[in-house]
């Protein structure tokens, strides 16, 4: 034996206990519970000395699991704006299922084609999806040059003097229609209707 060998402690150990607690220990490992007197003995010291009281499905299996610190801050950013987005739809559906369609127009009325082309001016031209993202929104522009850079449903209906759901359902029937009108969601959860240049 080496003198490193000597210094190190014996691995057996003695322990007394009463025949009750033998008894009571010896049926665990008859249950299938751990595989040998020994096995329980190490995996109870084991959760004594590692705190972990809770109990184990299967004590010989070894977690391999690291806690790991992870930033979520731009998961939680992007499913605020998500919520953001649902409410807005929510909010448009209930008005719709509400019964809320004085400004809800006939969609093959001359009003609702006169609307329509009136949108259809007054959208954003941009040469592509990108640039429409990279347009600065100048809210301090008088509104009627504001709705040609936001694309705001609101900004539209404003500087058209037009009721905001005509105009949103104008928006969505030229998306539909025209492959050309496109929408994006800005971070705000705002949806911004625009034209692509041919």
């Amino acid at each position: 034996m080496s003198d490193s060998d000597e210094s190190l402690p014996s691995p057996h150990t003695s322990l007394k206990i009463d025949r009750e607690e033998k008894k009571e220990w010896m049926e665990a490992v008859d249950d299938g519970d751990y595989d040998t007197l020994s096995d329980l003995i190490k995996t109870s010291v084991r959760h004594e000395l590692d705190d972990n009281f809770g109990f184990v499905e299967n004590h010989t299996e070894q977690s391999n699991t690291q806690e790991v610190d992870v930033d979520l801050s731009g998961i939680e950013d992007r499913l605020d704006v998500l919520a953001q987005q649902i409410s807005r739809v929510e909010s448009d559906l209930g008005r719709v299922s509400d019964g809320d369609d004085e400004d809800i127009i006939d969609p093959n009325s001359d009003e609702f084609y006169r609307i329509q082309g009136e949108v259809e001016n007054a959208l954003p031209l941009v040469e592509s999806e990108e640039q429409m993202k990279d347009l600065e929104l100048a809210m301090e522009l008088p509104i009627s040059e504001r709705a040609r850079v936001t694309g705001y449903v609101s900004d539209i209906a404003a500087a058209l003097d037009e009721p905001e759901d005509a105009v949103r359902q104008a928006c969505m029937n030229l998306k539909e229609q025209k492959t050309r009108v496109q929408v994006i969601v800005d971070d705000s959860g705002k949806r911004r209707f625009f034209e692509v240049e041919r």
